[in-house]
């Protein structure tokens, strides 16, 4: 709870000057807020709401967007929408987007279905990653069971960072990557 008081939480400025005093040279900002379970129960345009929270989190990051990396929530219930927001996220200098872990639990299909491959296709790999905030399910290898593609492409990467470095693990074997240290 002590974070939640500390100036740095709200204030971008004062959110350098923290991560200056705890030794971080960057961080990945998440949202607390879980938008994807509220975009569908917008009465209306939830359009709005969304580039609007979109577009406060860019403003918070761009006191130093080298330090200050945002990954945007984009919601997935309107895939053209989505699609356009990665695009314009991606023009305006995002590097992460953050997608709902699991899809299903908002209604949605899961990620091997083909309804996705419009929005992953046309996101621009080279200059923006799409991220998924830590958060298992008990059910997670249900979703695997479901996924029909011998070699399925979905793996859960969670992120750690440890001081001035990231490490990237993957959990299948040999592969990781990143600076530790």
């Amino acid at each position: 709870m002590e974070a939640f008081r500390d100036p740095g939480y709200r204030e971008p400025v004062a959110r350098l000057a923290a991560m200056d005093r705890d030794g971080v040279d960057a961080e990945v900002l998440y949202s607390e807020v879980s938008a994807f379970r509220a975009f569908g129960l917008v009465k209306g345009d939830w359009k709005p709401i969304s580039r609007a929270f979109t577009d406060l989190m860019a403003e918070f990051a761009s006191v130093d967007p080298k330090r200050l990396v945002v990954s945007y929530q984009v919601p997935i219930i309107d895939i053209d929408y989505a699609v356009s927001e990665v695009l314009r996220l991606a023009d305006l200098g995002a590097r992460s987007v953050h997608l709902p872990n699991f899809p299903s639990e908002i209604g949605l299909p899961d990620y091997h279905e083909p309804i996705y491959k419009p929005a992953v296709g046309r996101a621009p790999g080279d200059r923006i990653s799409i991220s998924h905030h830590l958060g298992n399910r008990h059910w997670l290898y249900d979703v695997f069971r479901r996924d029909p593609r011998p070699d399925g492409d979905l793996h859960v990467t969670p992120c750690a960072g440890v001081g001035r470095g990231v490490r990237v693990v993957d959990p299948q074997p040999g592969r990781s990557s990143g600076s530790p240290g």
